[in-house]
């Protein structure tokens, strides 16, 4: 599923990423506080990790990501959805600190749900921490949330549920 670029409601717009963008997604990831840093990547990491970085601005077959901007010269969020298994992807989402609780990570979310179904994907994972809350419940808008793991860090699984079957359900 190719997304060359979505408008958002939100003033911005999901966009594939491109070669150039890196520069870009390293000062949005410059713009996150350590907090955010640690939520995302689950480390104190000083820098936006560079095998992530290349995949992101090159996804291999199998892998997908998308970038918010406000215009073509800003990042100021990123999305990732690669494949782990045949029905199975890990989802990944950062937004900058000032971009947060607006709607951009739901919209990548939303995006991401999309192209894997699209993709036969039928399952998400990710790991949160587990005082994130508010990425769980957004998790669990998308489909069947289970806790695979807890502790400091909680592994979450969620089973996506098509437009059909939600339909079926009436919701």
């Amino acid at each position: 599923m190719a997304v060359h670029c979505l408008e958002l409601a939100t003033s911005g717009a999901i966009r594939a990423p491109r070669a150039d963008d890196a520069p870009r997604l390293v000062a949005m990831f410059e713009r996150c506080g350590p907090d955010t840093r640690y939520g995302r990547f689950l480390a104190p990491v000083a820098h936006f990790p560079a095998r992530y970085l290349a995949d992101v601005v090159d996804p291999a077959p199998g892998q997908w990501s998308w970038l918010v901007s406000r215009d073509p010269d800003d990042v100021i969020g990123v999305g990732s959805l690669f494949r782990t298994g045949l029905r199975s992807a890990e989802v990944g989402l950062l937004v900058e600190d000032a971009e947060q609780r607006r709607g951009y990570g739901s919209q990548l979310l939303a995006l991401m749900v999309v192209t894997a179904l699209a993709a036969g994907i039928t399952t998400l994972d990710a790991t949160t921490l587990s005082s994130s809350q508010h990425v769980r419940r957004m998790l669990g808008r998308v489909g069947t949330l289970s806790v695979v793991t807890g502790g400091i860090e909680t592994e979450v699984r969620v089973a996506l549920v098509t437009s059909r079957e939600r339909a079926a359900l009436g919701a």
